[in-house]
């Protein structure tokens, strides 16, 4: 073979290789199993502070997998102690798995505390209908059949669901159908892409022998879009890379979420002795209490509260019903509202589902003379459903059946047996002033010319509670975070 053929084979050879290589791109984009991820694989670890200490970590990972996408997220907060020198630690995993549109297949979700270990999931069939399982230490399993209005993604998603549409541009808005594990309840929530700024994040640490900690061996910077949404009825900003990880979250009434190295997140925080909680009586403690008192005025101090000229002019979670809002300063009020809220009054969610003995105690309820609903109705459910400790949370009609109940779960049957009776209801969380100090607890508030609590366990007097946020998020680990930073201060009013 002389060399004017060697040169022949050796280009017919590079033009076959171009060929298949444009050939398998072809096939990329046509949607082939090689077809591409709507975002990358990848992981991010937040430190989560309260003011300048470090109280837990928040770790995001995303996998690709022959059948889908898999999202994990991990929570770990230390919480105030019930006891001295008894470490009191929550652990929250959700794994999801979904398709190469970002939608919803599967979802596993654990919930570890004091109380024992409540385990969820769920899978999706079709886009239009979940099957959940809940678990409770305790509690036999329940399986619910919930209907989905389409294609939706867990609470965890939304800056993969935002990135997943390209890179965010200042005005962008983006609508998701948020699917939330707790309440088993599809939310509409609307992101704006607010902003975007340039943050310089430790990207490896190494070990320092002396003081045996990890310590910051090299940052660099990237660029991150910051998306404004309502949560819970407070705003929430979340800041978020081009591969839609979290770079920075700041929650109006809580912690800040820091993304840093794995050792420096993860390995000191484990190392560092338990934090001291702050034990003054304007701090909300994690327990509930036992005499009440009746403060005038209430101030909060949100250290991590944007500026008020920042914030929307109605904040649902704080304005309206029996408390109103003047920049950093709520009231006690009489209820001012005149319109009812537009909310559906069916059970929407599989928790909230009727049986005869709630559509009993709906008829009840309606034949109830109007102003005196709200508190006939807590005195008999007291009188029903006992209180019992532990975790999980039952369908109303199963925790009336039982005739036991969680505080979470008195406060579901509530909006069960009102929404079946065609009235406003809706789950709360907040802070009431008890035995000389605020205690978090969750409660329910039936529509009564404005909104009216609704306490099975404490008594629901309007004048000793603040609420602080919307919907099922009564749970410790998800308070600390969110109220953790939260500081009162009452006296008489003007």
């Amino acid at each position: 073979m002389n060399r004017r053929q060697a040169a022949t084979l050796i280009l017919a050879a590079w033009v076959a290789a171009l060929g298949w290589l444009a050939l398998r791109q072809t096939s990329h984009a046509t949607g082939t199993a090689a077809a591409h991820w709507p975002v990358p694989p990848g992981s991010a670890f937040q430190a989560i502070h309260l003011g300048k200490r470090q109280v837990g970590i928040a770790t995001l990972t995303v996998d690709t997998l022959p059948k889908g996408l898999r999202v994990v997220e991990l929570t770990t907060i230390d919480l105030p102690a019930l006891a001295s020198g008894v470490v009191r630690r929550s652990t929250h995993r959700v794994e999801a798995l979904y398709s190469r549109r970002l939608t919803l297949l599967s979802w596993q979700s654990d919930l570890l505390t004091e109380h024992g270990r409540e385990s969820s999931g769920g899978t999706v069939s079709g886009d239009t209908l979940m099957t959940a399982i809940q678990a409770a230490v305790g509690q036999p399993p329940e399986t619910l059949q919930v209907r989905l209005p389409g294609p939706v993604v867990l609470p965890g998603a939304v800056t993969l669901a935002a990135a997943a549409q390209g890179i965010p541009r200042r005005g962008a808005l983006y609508d998701l159908r948020l699917f939330d594990p707790f309440e088993l309840v599809v939310r509409s929530v609307r992101y704006t892409a607010a902003q975007e700024s340039v943050f310089t994040v430790i990207d490896s640490a190494e070990f320092n022998p002396t003081i045996r900690r990890w310590e910051i061996a090299h940052a660099d910077t990237i660029r991150a879009w910051r998306l404004d949404g309502v949560e819970s009825g407070l705003p929430v900003s979340r800041w978020t890379d081009a591969a839609g990880l979290p770079v920075r979250v700041l929650h109006p009434l809580g912690a800040t979420l820091q993304r840093s190295a794995f050792e420096i997140v993860n390995t000191n925080f484990r190392a560092r002795p338990a934090p001291v909680w702050d034990s003054a009586s304007a701090m909300p403690a994690y327990r509930p209490g036992g005499e009440d008192a009746r403060p005038e005025v209430y101030r909060w101090v949100a250290l991590g509260l944007a500026p008020p000229e920042r914030l929307p002019t109605v904040l649902p979670a704080l304005d309206g019903g029996f408390q109103r809002r003047s920049a950093d300063t709520l009231y006690p009020s009489v209820p001012a509202d005149t319109i009812p809220p537009v909310m559906p009054t069916g059970g929407n969610s599989p928790l909230l589902e009727a049986d005869s003995l709630v559509q009993a105690l709906a008829a009840w309820l309606s034949a109830t003379p109007p102003g005196t609903r709200a508190r006939g109705l807590e005195t008999r459910l007291r009188r029903m459903v006992r209180l019992r400790e532990g975790p999980g949370v039952s369908p109303a009609r199963l925790v009336l059946r039982r005739g036991t109940g969680t505080e979470a779960e008195r406060a579901l049957t509530v909006v069960a047996i009102a929404r079946e009776a065609g009235l406003p209801a809706r789950r709360v969380w907040g802070v009431t002033w008890q035995a000389g100090a605020w205690r978090v607890r969750p409660w329910a508030e039936l529509w009564e010319d404005g909104w009216t609590p609704v306490d099975v366990g404490a008594g629901a007097r309007s004048g000793d509670r603040v609420r602080l946020g919307i919907g099922a998020d009564a749970r410790y680990l998800d308070l600390a975070i969110r109220a953790g930073r939260l500081r009162l201060e009452f006296g008489r009013g003007p």
